[in-house]
């Protein structure tokens, strides 16, 4: 399936992350029960949904026109020049840069198809920024049934003194197929975490509006130790790492003003699912051993904790086979295949160095 979310502008300016272009994807960062501005064309009202998107231009954005001109060639076999326009600018009015002159990192998933071997830079990317974590992975995703993830996260939670890890992520899937294939299999996945937390070093949180609707939490974003920033549509399941076609971008602050801006941006999202300022959230994390204990000692109920119920046999069966979560081409219709691998992901955590393409954004 076609995953990536990119939009590119005359390649000067592109978009990346996690937010379809679609009727019931658009929502305020005050998630409000009942807005009228989520509107469907029927008149029914969406519910509240968390996306993350960035933008950027320069060789960055230019990179994102390669991707997606590589793509149309293959679909239509007709190719598509590069614009080349001295002195266009698009970029939006109103909209002030948060990094400059940075490194940009283009990581992809893409399935083998006929003679094309696969790319899993998404996989990879993600394996190596766990490893290299020194005090803290935070991750905002839709979906966690990846083992191979879960393994290498389990890894770091065994470690003395390793990183903490926090998640965020939704109550329970807004399609039945997804509630039957995805939540299941997290529940399993959420359980192995917690039994190999023997420092308190992980928590999970699903944010609920005023009136304690679910917000479907859609981003995908990686943020580790405050200097990683990772943005883009790869979920952390399986087909997201081998069956779909997936984009992420991603950078590391490599000055103090670009460090502060991650650490704020961090927080920022932190505190908008409580309905708190940032900086007041900020300082009480300043204050606080972790990260996952200043959230909780907030109290409310706008961010709850998730996975406290131990999975169910039926939870363990679905994680077990992996059913609706192929993870490549190969296995698509061999269930018994995932099985076999997610079952070797237990036993080993899989090395992976990190492949990416290295261009500078604006």
């Amino acid at each position: 399936m076609h995953h990536q979310k990119v939009v590119v502008i005359d390649d000067a300016v592109a978009f990346c992350g996690g937010g379809d272009i679609a009727t019931d994807r658009w929502d305020s960062v005050e998630h409000m029960d009942g807005d009228p501005r989520r509107c469907m064309p029927s008149g029914a009202i969406c519910p509240p949904r968390h996306e993350v998107m960035c933008v950027m231009d320069g060789p960055a954005a230019r990179a994102l026109g390669d991707l997606a001109r590589r793509r149309w060639f293959r679909a239509t076999r007709e190719a598509v020049l590069p614009i080349q326009q001295e002195g266009l600018d698009p970029w939006p009015e109103g909209v002030e840069p948060d990094l400059t002159d940075v490194e940009v990192g283009v990581a992809r998933t893409e399935p083998a198809w006929g003679r094309r071997a696969e790319v899993k830079e998404n996989l990879a990317l993600h394996l190596d920024a766990i490893r290299r974590a020194r005090r803290l992975i935070y991750l905002e995703n839709q979906y966690f049934t990846s083992p191979v993830i879960a393994q290498a996260l389990i890894d770091r939670l065994v470690e003395p003194g390793g990183p903490e890890i926090v998640l965020i992520s939704t109550t329970e899937s807004p399609s039945w197929f997804d509630r039957l294939t995805m939540d299941t299999a997290r529940a399993e996945v959420l359980m192995r975490l917690e039994a190999a937390d023997h420092e308190n070093r992980f928590t999970a949180f699903c944010p609920r509006t005023e009136e304690g609707q679910r917000i479907i939490v859609h981003s995908k974003v990686t943020i580790i130790d405050d200097e990683f920033l990772r943005i883009g549509s790869t979920n952390l399941n399986n087909r997201s790492q081998g069956l779909d076609t997936e984009c992420d971008v991603a950078t590391v602050a490599d000055t103090e003003e670009g460090r502060t801006f991650v650490r704020r941006l961090r927080q920022r999202l932190i505190a908008h699912f409580m309905a708190v300022d940032g900086e007041h959230y900020g300082a009480a994390e300043a204050l606080s051993p972790s990260v996952g204990q200043t959230i909780l000692s907030f109290g409310g109920d706008r961010l709850v904790q998730l996975g406290l119920e131990p999975p169910t046999r039926f939870d363990r069966f679905m994680a077990e086979w992996q059913f609706g979560d192929p993870h490549g081409s190969d296995d698509a219709w061999w269930p018994w295949l995932r099985r076999r691998r997610s079952r070797q992901a237990r036993l080993e955590s899989p090395a992976a160095d990190t492949s990416k393409s290295i261009t500078s954004g604006r």
